[in-house]
């Protein structure tokens, strides 16, 4: 949460709210260091993903770790950022982003600008007009199970999807015992009662990417 201010101290860019807006990337320097900086963060909270050469990180990381002695800097491990993303809700590629599932089906649609040409446009707006036969949903499960991808998700007897990646949360709805956010792919059936990614974005900070506000899901209920 202190990571503008953090890096407002080690590199003489305008890296305010204005002066670097979401999804921003460019080349700079940072603790200086020759980098690429990206105004995005895994974890969901206010950050930016910084990016060198391998000569330059030890020398990064100090400059970091300097500048961000008194501001509670600490780090933190790939399970931890894991579970940061499933509450905030972003999806990750391999998992939830993949060649089995497209634009629409996962949600990124919302990300287009159809006012510009790409590769694979007319797929695309093809995919959009039918509409999905499956789509990408999150849930939170109520279960001393860990659930982590690739589990079915059953209405009675039937598999209606499966899950693609979950994780515990230690963060978001603190006040229920649901607490296993997961990303689910269900298929040619009708959700009730949960987001879909457009809908999870807005509700957990919006694309603007600002702090987690927290969320509760309804149960599944699902129509043929």
């Amino acid at each position: 949460p202190k990571s503008r201010e953090l890096l407002s101290r080690i590199t003489r860019d305008d890296v305010s709210a204005e002066g670097m807006k979401f999804r921003d990337c460019r080349e700079t320097f940072v603790g200086g260091v020759p980098v690429v900086l990206n105004r995005i963060s895994f974890s969901g909270e206010l950050g930016y993903e910084i990016y060198c050469r391998p000569q330059y990180l030890l020398r990064l990381s100090e400059a970091i770790e300097e500048a961000g002695a008194d501001l509670g800097y600490k780090w933190y491990g790939a399970r931890a950022l894991m579970s940061l993303r499933l509450e905030k809700g972003w999806g990750a590629w391999g998992l939830e982003f993949r060649p089995d599932f497209d634009a629409v089906e996962s949600g990124m649609d919302a990300f287009i600008n159809w006012n510009k040409e790409f590769t694979g446009k007319s797929a695309t707006l093809a995919a959009k007009e039918a509409g999905p036969k499956r789509k990408l949903v999150t849930l939170v499960i109520d279960t001393p199970i860990d659930v982590t991808s690739d589990e079915a998700v059953l209405v009675g007897d039937m598999a209606v999807g499966y899950i693609t990646s979950g994780g515990y949360a230690h963060h978001a709805n603190p006040q229920t015992r649901a607490r296993w956010p997961a990303f689910f792919y269900g298929v040619d059936f009708v959700l009730i009662y949960m987001f879909n990614f457009s809908q999870m974005i807005k509700s957990r900070g919006g694309v603007k990417h600002e702090k987690t506000r927290g969320f509760t899901l309804s149960p599944l209920v699902c129509t043929r």
